[in-house]
Formats: C-alpha cells, structure tokens, sequence
C-alpha cells in the first residue's frame, strides 16, 4: 500500500538514497534537512510515516518530536526515529522509549519491510 513519508535527514547522500529507495517501493516521499522545515512539512499536510534523524543541524530529534507532538501535529502518523547511534547508546535509548520505531544506520532493509508492513 502506498504511504505518504516524509524523510528529515540532514546528510545529503543518506537522505538522497532513502528518499530514492521508498520512492522505487512505491511511495510518495518529501524530504526536508532540518527540523523547522520538518514542523513546516507537518503544518502543510499529513503524513503516514516520518522517518527523522537523531542528530539535525537545527535541534535534536528528540526535541522535534515534542514541539511536533504539543502543537498536535500529525496525529495517526508513525515517527520512526533514525540514527548512526548504537540502539544501547543514551540518546538511542530515550528515542526508543518515544519514537514509534528505532532504526540503526546503515538501515536493514528487512526492518524497514517490517515497519513499512506494519503500519498498512
């Protein structure tokens, strides 16, 4: 089924390949850098799936997702955390706690499938 996803990566290349990989699956992918132009993405429309980094240059995801949560943004969409970190190192842990999903970098396409799957 196809979603509507929104990537926020600040790393080109990462954020260029993923958006290239989820379109060549079938679905309609926006991405943004950073997060104040992820909170102007979520006032324009509504996505089915967010997949944010940790680390952006403007805040920490951790941080966006509140903002994005006490505005009342996006809410039946499914934030999946994305980040380099090991899932035991202290940021990874409080993500995991708050996101909908965790995804290590590099990215196993079997847990995206899952994730992808999950949310139809």
């Amino acid at each position: 089924m196809k979603k509507s996803i929104l990537i926020v990566e600040d790393y080109l290349e990462a954020g260029a390949t993923f958006k290239e990989l989820l379109e060549l699956l079938g679905h309609e992918v926006a991405w943004v850098v950073n997060g104040q132009s992820a909170m102007q993405k979520l006032h324009e429309g509504t996505f089915d799936l967010v997949f944010m980094d940790l680390n952006l240059p403007d805040m920490h995801g951790l941080v966006l997702l509140k903002q994005v949560q006490d505005k009342g943004l996006g809410p039946n969409t499914r934030f999946i955390a994305v980040s380099g970190h090991s899932a035991k190192d202290v940021a990874a842990v409080e993500a995991i706690k708050v996101f909908d999903h965790y995804l290590e970098k590099p990215i196993d396409l079997a847990v995206l499938n899952r994730i992808l799957s999950s949310t139809a």
